[in-house]
């Protein structure tokens, strides 16, 4: 459901229409050395094509998890007030730099969540915002003294990483994190041209910490490697798959069972992954509309990959649980993908 307008603030920011195609809002947030300075700002529309092509439209991507949606803060934009998650307000004012204005992409601010016509139109250019990002940081939350060291060793290629006992400090204190299980996120570090990854205010590349891959006990690390490697290079990303939705179809599989708040995000958050030779088919058969139901989409996603494949196969993913444990209206030969 799109969340409603706050109206329990005194002064409510009030979004302004996006009319001109291909454009996005962005968030330029005033600096403070004070991580516990109110977060205050502006919010300015920009073409995506003028922030890829001109240097002083260049933007930060943020890549984060929403948390609990019931859980509120409020930033200042603009002289007025619009309540955020307590997630986004913690990575905003870790990211924030302290002597610069920040130029930043962040859902939670930059799309209007009450406005169903916003999201549809600002949710199906996320890949393109991700790609067109100068850089994505990648939040994970704040920081303790165990993880800082856990960053530290990484960062300087400390010996000690290939033992057992720092992957228990990684799991603990580094993978543990929600953002590493979440369907938005794959997407926003496949496509981001240089992600960086953070952990209250320690900072790395993703490179670096990806060495890690080369541990035979990181297989999720060595997971994300792979397919943002191979997305990058188009090295196999569509082999064997001769569909529209065969690619979607198969990502469904790979992350079934991975973290949304929506459950229409396990769709719409891998549209964006489908090879470029697909991707066009696909949201014109799928395009992102949050007015439709989870029973809607996911029948009509079913209903599509059968067309497509010309057979029943997709029977095979349908869960083995009882009828009255499905969805609540959720045909008996449509996946939950869930």
């Amino acid at each position: 459901m799109p969340l409603q307008q706050d109206t329990s603030l005194e002064d409510p920011y009030i979004y302004s229409d996006i009319t001109e195609p291909d454009t996005i809002r962005l968030i330029r947030l005033e600096p403070s050395p004070n991580l516990e300075s109110e977060l205050r700002c502006s919010l300015i529309q920009e073409n995506i094509h003028h922030c890829q092509d001109d240097t002083d439209k260049h933007y930060t991507a943020l890549s984060y998890v929403w948390g609990d949606a019931s859980d509120r803060r409020h930033i200042t934009i603009d002289g007025k007030s619009l309540s955020i998650t307590a997630s986004l307000h913690c990575a905003l004012r870790h990211i924030r730099d302290p002597n610069h204005p920040s130029t930043i992409w962040a859902d939670g601010v930059c799309i209007n969540q009450a406005s169903s016509l916003d999201r549809n139109s600002q949710v199906s250019m996320m890949g393109s915002i991700y790609k067109t990002a100068h850089r994505t940081l990648i939040f994970l939350g704040t920081s303790t003294p165990a993880s800082d060291e856990v960053m530290a060793k990484i960062r300087i290629k400390t010996p000690g990483i290939a033992r057992p006992e720092f992957y228990e400090m990684v799991e603990t204190h580094i993978l543990s994190q929600p953002w590493f299980t979440r369907v938005w996120t794959l997407q926003e570090l496949v496509l981001s041209k240089n992600p960086l990854l953070q952990m209250g205010t320690v900072r790395m590349d993703w490179e670096t910490f990806s060495r890690l891959k080369t541990l035979d006990y990181v297989q999720r690390i060595f997971d994300l490697h792979v397919i943002r490697r191979s997305y990058q290079i188009y090295e196999d990303v569509s082999h064997g798959i001769t569909t529209p939705t065969g690619f979607l179809s198969s990502m469904l599989k790979i992350r079934r069972g991975s973290g949304v708040s929506d459950p229409r995000d396990m769709i719409f958050g891998h549209l964006g992954l489908c090879p470029p030779a697909q991707k066009a088919a696909v949201q014109s058969r799928i395009p992102v509309d949050y007015g439709k139901s989870v029973t809607e989409l996911y029948e009509a996603v079913a209903h599509q990959i059968i067309l497509d494949e010309k057979g029943i196969a997709l029977l095979a993913d349908v869960e083995s649980v009882p009828l009255e444990e499905r969805r609540t209206g959720l045909p008996s030969w449509v996946p939950d993908w869930t």
